[in-house]
């Protein structure tokens, strides 16, 4: 029994490992578009471990050894796959806000709302519908068919892209409504999609996405809130490009700006600080157990006309014009300060127009 004991500790640790490493992989059999959370992936990583040692003592036929592995392996499995799915069915997630946004939809301000869009929704009555089987069959279907509306949407009139949402067969079929298709499909395109062909039409992309949205009635307080930060990001950006105004605008708690400067950009994420005077061996170590420790956050904000950055302990200006230092995929301004923004590309995008305008 103590045997087993250490056995089932250690098959605990490689989960958690497993689980730092990739948590999704351990839900592999939901697509991208599906929420899973870090919780969520450590129970699957540890249900199939255990389930990866029960095997071979079951194939013996040693069920003493391999029944409490099995057990243990089956129970969590089971309850990460069912919290999964329940998790994208009725959501209302309330997402975390960094900044306001808002879009004047001809007098009326709007703001987005909460992520209340589930890919599963009303999975139970599908599964009864058409079968586990091709349930799961047609979740990656419409996860794939992604690629190909998206390349749609850029190319296509608004009127086509809509009848093409409308003609998908989980659309025609009931199982999942064209304005939440529609949305899914912003998801994508604002996460997953091919970055460098998104920002070479971004442009396209903000007056079609408008315009779809407006044929399907979708109004801005309909949106989640990381997708309309991300469409109002790029809009003022293009505006500051083309020189034109735009519906959008966004605002931080404690910022005042000037009337002719406008916020294109905010993140906010975990932070670290490393010795600038340390050697690059040392600074690398040294930046990622500072990476794994730290606990504080810190916010970058892209004006028209400068660069702010807050930190818990201090507020900085600098002008756009700075360069901008990199550790991997982590950026900073004054090379002690280092920021996980979570779009490095989108940032670089708008610190590249930005640059532009000088």
């Amino acid at each position: 029994m103590e045997d087993l004991i250490i056995i089932l500790l250690l098959l605990a640790v490689i989960a958690v490992v497993l689980n730092q490493f990739n948590y999704r992989l351990a839900l592999c059999m939901f697509p991208d578009t599906v929420k899973v959370t870090k919780w969520q992936g450590l129970l699957g990583w540890y249900g199939w471990v255990n389930l990866f040692v029960a095997l071979p003592f079951l194939w013996d036929g040693d069920f003493s050894q391999g029944m409490y592995p099995l057990v243990l392996g089956l129970i969590p499995a089971v309850i990460s796959i069912f919290t999964v799915l329940k998790f994208n069915d009725d959501r209302n997630v309330e997402l975390r806000r960094d900044s306001k946004v808002c879009f004047n939809d001809n007098g009326e301000v709007l703001e987005p709302c909460n992520d209340v869009y589930g890919y599963l929704n009303n999975y139970s009555q599908r599964m009864k519908a058409i079968g586990p089987k091709y349930f799961f069959k047609e979740i990656f279907a419409r996860e794939k068919s992604n690629k190909t509306l998206a390349d749609g949407l850029l190319e296509n009139t608004p009127e086509v892209t809509v009848d093409t949402l409308k003609s998908l067969p989980w659309v025609l079929d009931g199982a999942v409504d064209v304005k939440a298709q529609y949305i899914f499909l912003l998801e994508y395109m604002t996460n997953r999609y091919d970055n460098k062909k998104l920002y070479e039409n971004l442009k396209v992309f903000c007056e079609k996405s408008k315009a779809i949205a407006k044929l399907l009635e979708i109004k801005f307080n309909a949106v989640p809130y990381n997708i309309a930060k991300f469409i109002a990001e790029a809009d003022l950006t293009v505006s500051l490009m083309e020189k034109t105004s735009s519906d959008y605008s966004i605002a931080v708690d404690g910022e005042s700006l000037e009337n002719s400067e406008k916020i294109l950009y905010v993140s906010t994420s975990p932070m670290y600080k490393i010795n600038q005077n340390l050697s690059p061996v040392f600074r690398a170590i040294v930046a990622k157990f500072a990476k794994l420790t730290s606990k504080d956050e810190g916010t970058v904000i892209l004006t028209s006309k400068k660069i702010i950055v807050k930190t818990p302990y201090s507020k900085s200006d600098f002008p756009i014009s700075d360069a901008v230092f990199s550790f991997g995929d982590d950026i900073s301004f004054d090379n002690s300060n280092y920021f996980c923004v979570l779009d490095t590309n989108f940032f670089r995008f708008v610190m590249l127009n930005l640059n532009k305008t000088l």
